[in-house]
Formats: structure tokens, C-alpha cells, sequence
């Protein structure tokens, strides 16, 4: 017999160490993230808004997702969606766009924003996509937290306090005017004839902002929950960066938020306090060899008998050390994201790394202790030639020698290659994607010439997610119906673009106007 989603709740909440219970709070906030539970609870912003709003008084704040196992019920109680004073989402993947269309569809609410009244709970968004673009949704939310939330949870819980479900209107004014707050229903792109934004109607209300905590406020963001049942089980997450003080062109990390690198002290005040037993740690950064006392940190943690491990590394900047640390802590495979193998592309995208680089740091990891090898690839950038191709083939082939070489046949490589979807913010946010025929061609290429080589293995991103994810990334308002017809009705991608007569090529494959206003300036205007 299957379990109740009741008893799955239960034997979730059992495998947690750090849940906030409360039963009390003014405002009852539920914090959805709309994909599954293992997924959010990797997720370091979702985990840092939980903490910050049940560190309120007068606020109750619980999870919820979109999982099967679960239901459209937040964990901690039990309550549907519905009954919340806020639904507050947390949105890091433009996939989940769709994510968040299904669950307010299946949690029995209206969609669009302007068909829900006080008896329905303020839908707020969050996150990166929110920060990037969130104009897919602009129609179905009622406020979006641009930038870090740390800085500006507080005031809307202050101000849904005050005007609450009594006063909706006021509530939304008084965030229109402050920065790092957009209100969709105060903003309205103008339409040429060709489809593209020819203007910016703002309604919102001007007048002296007011007063946001600063940003010194903002300390390292930390796993509040840890469990077995999150894509990093068991492992205490500790921010050591945020943003990123390198300059690729494709990367949204710079763009997001302002670039800090916090002291070792401070990081490891953090694992001193909050960190549970016996727990693995991962450090979190879009480039943690990047940091200046990163070998100071591992060395500290390992010293103590902690385990660590960290996502892909920058090839130029990780030390002997670092590798080190990471073999001593139990880890077999090193990620490097050397994206491309010429040197001109890597120019072009900014990324500046030579395979003899990434040669000879495979030889000192491997040397280190490491056995296995992982490369990020991406196909279909900017100027990218057939020759572009061809070296990521034999960069591989040389990969896989180094690691025979040094595992005597024992090591693997794996690379994931994914095409390029070009991101708003970045500077390459008005080029076109690359084809999808001319995307299938090369990832077909690549997984064709490695198929012989032993121990190699070719992940390739789907191809069809990939193109969603660049019409979703610089998509504007018009998207909203498609986005409701996959969410809501569960339609597939090309009956939703049958039955909006959504054009596709329009946002995929044309380059934009070096004067031409985007989507993501509206929540910027």
C-alpha cells in the first residue's frame, strides 16, 4: 500500500535537522518552491528567507513544493496553499517558470493577479529568474523582490502587516516605491507592429524611498535544514562568495548580485554555530578557488575531521591544497568548466583558459588523490566554427590519456556539454541562439567521436529543455499564456505554441537592437 502523503510528510520532517516550528506570527507566510523537495532543499536562498522571516516575531513561515509525494500542502502543519497570507516564491530556474503556473492552477487559485481578491493569498516572486527576468510571469504575480532578499524580506513583511488583505492596493504602492520592489500590475510594455517594446508605461507611485537594511547586514547565507533527502544529503551548505569578480560574458553571477568574498573567520564562525554534527560541508560560490584564504579554509575544516566538497572549480585559480582537501574528504571527481577548447573562443566568451592549463591542473588533481574527471562544455556561442568543434573532441581525447596516464585505466571522464542559452543582464543578452538543427549537429558530433573512447562518457543537456529555457530566459509578457497552458493544463510545448500562436524564432533566433528596450528593463524602469 502506498503511503499517505500525511505519513510522507511526517517521515520528511523526521529526517530534518533544523526545522522552525511555530504556531504563532501575525502574518502566516508559505514559502514555495515549485519543484521537487530533494531540489529546493539545496537551495541556499530558499533556505536563508526561511530563516530570516520565522526570525521575525510576528511572522510564521513554512515550505512548500511541488512534489507528488507531498502535495500542494506546506510541510510543517499541513495547510493548503490557499490559506496563507502570502505565497512567496522562490524561482532559480527559468524551467520552473512552469512550475509556478501548476501550482497555483492545482492549488485552486487564479492565475492572473488581477482576478484574485483579499480572501486569496498576496503572490510575491523571488529569486534569480525574478532578478533576471520575470516578465513571463509579470501577469500572474503581485510583487517581485529584485536583488538579494535579505535586504528586503523585512519590509514587505512590515508592510503586509500594516495593510494586509485589508488593504491590497496600499500594500502594493508602498513597495512600488521602493528600490529592489517591481509591481507588474504599475508597469506595461507599449508595442511596436513589428512585436517589440517600443515604450515603458509606468503607473507606479514615486516619492522618497524608504530606509532598507545595508548591504553590511548581509552575512554568509547557510543550510538552516539539513537532510538525507536533498540532491546534497546531509551536507551543511555555507556561502564563502556571492556574485563573482571574473567577467565571462555568458554568466549571469556577476550580474545578480554585488560580488563579496567573505573572511575565513566569518565563514567559519558560521560552521562553529550552525553547523550540525558530524555533517559533510559544501562551500558555495560561483568561483570558490577564487577565494584568497580558500586553502585556509579547507585546511582548518579538514583539520577538525570535517568532510568538504565544492561544485566545479576555476582552472586557473585552484590550488594543490584545495585538491587535497577535497581527496582527504572522501571525493573522486574533479569538475572543471573550461566551457570551450580554443583559445580565440575563449577569449571571445572571456573565459581565458588554455588546455595546457587545464592539462596540467588534471595532472595535479589526479596526482592529489582525485580519480575522476568532469568537464563543462557549452555548444552554439557566439562566432563559434566548426574548429571549435573539433578541439572539444580532442581536447577529450587528451583529458581521457592524462587520467589513463595517472589511473592506470581505472579513472573516467565524464563531460556534460549543454548549448548556450543567452541570458538577460549579460553581454550577450541581445544575441541570437544558436539554431537548434546546427546545436543538434555538434552535440551529435561530439557524442559520435567519443563513443569509441573507453571510460569517456558524453552527458548532453536536452536539447528541447534547452530551447524552452531560451525562450523562457528573454521571453516577455506575451509568454504568460503559454507558460499557463503548460503549467495549468499540462499542455506539451508545441500544442502551447499551437494554441497561443507563439513565434518561437521570434525570441530564440533574432538578434536584438543595440537600442531596442527588453523585457528585463520593466522591472527596472
Amino acid at each position: 500500500m502506498a503511503k499517505s502523503r500525511f505519513s510522507v510528510r511526517e517521515s520528511f520532517l523526521r529526517a530534518e535537522t533544523g526545522t522552525l516550528t511555530k504556531s504563532g506570527g501575525s502574518l502566516r507566510v508559505c514559502l514555495v518552491f515549485p519543484n521537487k523537495y530533494r531540489v529546493a532543499m539545496s537551495n541556499l536562498g530558499f533556505q536563508t528567507i526561511y530563516r530570516e522571516l520565522n526570525g521575525r516575531h510576528d511572522t510564521c513561515c513554512e515550505r512548500g513544493f511541488l512534489d507528488p509525494e507531498l502535495g500542494l500542502k506546506s510541510v510543517e502543519s499541513g495547510k493548503p496553499f490557499g490559506q496563507f497570507d502570502i505565497l512567496a516564491f522562490s524561482v532559480s530556474f527559468e524551467l520552473d517558470f512552469i512550475g509556478f503556473a501548476r501550482t497555483l492552477y492545482e492549488s485552486g487559485m487564479p492565475l492572473l493577479a488581477r482576478e484574485r481578491h483579499s480572501s486569496h493569498p498576496l503572490v510575491v516572486l523571488g529569486g534569480a529568474c525574478a532578478t533576471s527576468n520575470p516578465e513571463p510571469l509579470a501577469d500572474f504575480v503581485d510583487v517581485v523582490v529584485v536583488g538579494e532578499g535579505e535586504n528586503s524580506i523585512h519590509f514587505l513583511a512590515d508592510q503586509a502587516l500594516l495593510h494586509g488583505a485589508r488593504d491590497r492596493e496600499a500594500f502594493l504602492k508602498a513597495l512600488a516605491a521602493v528600490p529592489g520592489f517591481y509591481v507588474p500590475r504599475f508597469v506595461s510594455p507599449v508595442y511596436r507592429s513589428d512585436g517589440t517594446i517600443g515604450a515603458i508605461e509606468s503607473k507606479a507611485p514615486t516619492g522618497a524611498p524608504a530606509e532598507l537594511p545595508h548591504d553590511e547586514r548581509i552575512t554568509p547565507a547557510f543550510s538552516q535544514i539539513t537532510t538525507p533527502n536533498a540532491e546534497f544529503a546531509n551536507t551543511f551548505l555555507v556561502e564563502i562568495s556571492r556574485g563573482c569578480g571574473r567577467s565571462c560574458r555568458f554568466c549571469l553571477a556577476r550580474r545578480l548580485y554585488p560580488h563579496r568574498e567573505w573572511r575565513a573567520a566569518e565563514v567559519l564562525e558560521v560552521i562553529d554555530r550552525f553547523c550540525p554534527p558530524k555533517a559533510k560541508i559544501g562551500l558555495v560560490g560561483a568561483a570558490v578557488s577564487d577565494h584568497p584564504e580558500i586553502d585556509d579554509i579547507v585546511t582548518r575544516l579538514t583539520e577538525r575531521g570535517n568532510k568538504v566538497s565544492t561544485a566545479s572549480l576555476r582552472v586557473d585559480s585552484t590550488s594543490e591544497t584545495l585538491l587535497r582537501a577535497l581527496a582527504a574528504s572522501g571525493q573522486r571527481t574533479v569538475t572543471f568548466a573550461p566551457e570551450v577548447a580554443t583559445d580565440r573562443l575563449s577569449s571571445v566568451i572571456g573565459k581565458g583558459i588554455s588546455q595546457d592549463v587545464l592539462l596540467e591542473k588534471m595532472e595535479t588533481a589526479l596526482a592529489a588523490g582525485l580519480r575522476n574527471v568532469r568537464l563543462y562544455f557549452m555548444v552554439g556561442l557566439p562566432s563559434e566554427r566548426d574548429e571549435d568543434i573539433a578541439a572539444i573532441i580532442e581536447l577529450s581525447k587528451k583529458a581521457r590519456g592524462v587520467i589513463a596516464d595517472r589511473t592506470k585505466g581505472r579513472g573516467r571522464l565524464t563531460l556534460s556539454i549543454s548549448p548556450f542559452v543567452p541570458k538577460p543582464l549579460t553581454p550577450f543578452e541581445r544575441v541570437p541562439m544558436e539554431h537548434a538543427e546546427v546545436l543538434k549537429g555538434r552535440l551529435d558530433r561530439i557524442k559520435s567521436a567519443l563513443a569509441v573512447c573507453p571510460n569517456v562518457t558524453v552527458k548532453q543537456e536536452s536539447l528541447r529543455l534547452a530551447l524552452l529555457q531560451g525562450l523562457l530566459s528573454r521571453g516577455d509578457r506575451k509568454l504568460g499564456r503559454l507558460v499557463a497552458l503548460m503549467g495549468g493544463q499540462r499542455m506539451s510545448y508545441n500544442q502551447a505554441v499551437r494554441r497561443t500562436k507563439v513565434d518561437p524564432d521570434f525570441y530564440l533566433y533574432r538578434e536584438r537592437g543595440p537600442t531596442e528596450i527588453l523585457p528585463w528593463h520593466l522591472s527596472r524602469a
